[in-house]
């Protein structure tokens, strides 16, 4: 009999848990369907039968959806193989992890906060705040109620704004992924904060040399937030905002791997000796190329390196600055550099990039470097 009954209060336990969450689900989507049809949008939400579809970014909408699976005990799924649990049935392509994580969140710290401490019965209302519940026995107004309403958000303004947030985390995670496996030269380095809020994270965006990364690093931070994308440099320039569009934020990278190579190039002829002539930065000309002259200790070369459009193909030019013809021993080591350079005398000529020595681009400079410097 005691088995019978422990038997009994269990099955009642999960009938009235199954019919406590029905009536839950209902009401909050009910709840969600007066929001959105009363909440104002450029594109207006669509609120159909047991579906609220909501506009976050062109190409990007909320689809939120009431669903009624029913339970199914062991003996029957034993019985048919066919059927599948709710649990292990296979997720949708489309459906986000981490906002249904963020919308546990935000659905507890909304019981937690409206009809006080639990347990208490899940067809408590969920539109109230804890001061709209506290008006009463403080006497006020019912305009002052109202403005006290109104200004609550309500519960589908957050879950757009998470939803948001959610949506231009992975676009910014997305973009950064595949500047970083598209451009082997400059590496691309991202770390992710842990401490992120539910509508902020925060990164630091790291750009080195191969090789070189202890001459000269570039840092970046950038914070994701649900309508923008801030991002601050360490040259003290401001705080750039970024919107939903990608475009102009993988334009920004872009330029800032131009601007690490000119960078690390003046930092390298300075620990070789070489004098800078002209250093025209992105920033300063607001053009669409970095470009560096530098010149040899014995001013007898100079080099100009910039970097454009084709990060992992800079352009190189040298210049021989004497008047007098160079040796054969000039020649000869000139030829193991660039095979087509020879006799140039007072203009600078394009080195063919594939003929110069080096894995990656610093190496390149800084082997041309020290070969000019070796040239009696």
């Amino acid at each position: 009999k005691d088995r019978v009954m422990i038997r009994n209060s269990n099955f009642q336990q999960k009938i009235l848990e199954t019919a406590q969450n029905t009536l839950y689900c209902k009401e909050l989507y009910s709840n969600l369907s007066m929001e959105a049809t009363h909440l104002w949008s450029a594109v207006p939400h669509i609120v159909c039968g047991n579906r609220i579809v909501c506009h976050l970014f062109p190409g990007a909408a909320l689809c939120i959806e009431l669903c009624h699976v029913p339970q199914i005990d062991a003996q029957t799924r034993s019985n048919n193989s066919a059927i599948v649990a709710p649990s292990q049935a296979t997720p949708s392509a489309h459906h986000s992890y981490s906002l249904e994580h963020a919308l546990h969140q935000l659905l507890w710290e909304r019981i937690t906060t409206v009809g006080g401490p639990t347990p208490r019965p899940v067809t408590v209302t969920l539109g109230a705040s804890r001061r709209r519940v506290a008006a009463g026995p403080r006497a006020y107004r019912a305009e002052h109620c109202t403005s006290l309403q109104q200004s609550t958000t309500t519960i589908i303004e957050s879950i757009i704004e998470r939803a948001k947030f959610i949506v231009m985390r992975e676009n910014c995670t997305k973009l950064i992924d595949d500047l970083s496996k598209s451009i082997n030269d400059p590496l691309i380095t991202a770390h992710w904060s842990g401490l992120t809020g539910v509508s902020e994270a925060s990164l630091r965006l790291y750009i080195t040399s191969p090789l070189y990364d202890q001459i000269y690093l570039t840092a970046v931070a950038i914070t994701v937030r649900p309508e923008q994308i801030l991002v601050a440099t360490r040259d003290g320039g401001g705080v750039l905002h970024f919107g939903y569009e990608l475009a102009p934020l993988r334009r920004f990278i872009c330029q800032l791997l131009c601007e690490h190579n000119c960078a690390t190039v003046h930092s390298l002829a300075k620990l070789n000796g070489w004098t800078v002539l002209q250093y025209d930065s992105l920033w300063k000309s607001r053009s669409m190329r970095a470009k560096i002259s530098i010149q040899s200790p014995d001013d007898r070369y100079a080099l100009r390196f910039s970097s454009g459009s084709d990060i992992e193909n800079p352009i190189i030019e040298l210049s021989n600055r004497e008047s007098r013809e160079m040796t054969r021993d000039d020649s000869s080591l000139l030829e193991e550099i660039a095979p087509e350079l020879f006799n140039t005398v007072h203009q600078f000529q394009r080195l063919e990039w594939k003929s110069l020595q080096g894995k990656c681009i610093i190496q390149t400079v800084d082997l041309l470097m020290s070969s000019l410097s070796s040239v009696q």
